[in-house]
């Protein structure tokens, strides 16, 4: 991104409406800072996003508000585990879970222990749930 210089003069709404007549151009222009700002995000800022955790049988993880990505990473097969949603979902909240090695019977709750949805087996897959309404949702 360019910083402006001194003098240089903003347009409103109305007059870059009528200066720009050609939408293709626009949503280019827009595609291209929006292209240019997800780059400049370092592999850190990733790395800080993404919750890794090491669980043992009969674990429980907690996801907290605002958490989206979740690596399970147990040191070998797993009998059981539980992992409760994040509180306070938004409609279209995702969460997504990614596992290295086999959880024989995942439990997955929403933040005040109901039921949501369980799976088996789960090694080397993703599996992403979703607010809809006003329940998560597996989505598949």
């Amino acid at each position: 991104m360019t910083a402006l210089s001194p003098g240089t003069r903003l347009f409103d709404s109305a007059e870059l409406a009528s200066a720009f007549t050609n939408t293709a151009a626009i949503t280019a222009a827009v595609a291209a800072e929006a292209t240019a700002r997800d780059a400049a995000i370092t592999a850190a800022q990733l790395a800080s996003t993404i919750r890794s955790e090491v669980p043992l049988t009969g674990d429980t993880i907690t996801l907290t508000a605002g958490q989206r990505l979740l690596f399970v990473n147990p040191a070998g097969t797993i009998a059981t585990l539980t992992v409760k949603l994040p509180p306070t979902p938004v409609a279209g909240q995702i969460v997504e879970m990614s596992f290295s090695q086999i959880v024989t019977a995942l439990t997955v709750q929403d933040s005040a222990a109901g039921a949501v949805a369980s799976t088996a087996g789960a090694v080397g897959v993703a599996i992403q749930y979703r607010y809809i309404g006003s329940a998560w949702t597996l989505w598949t």
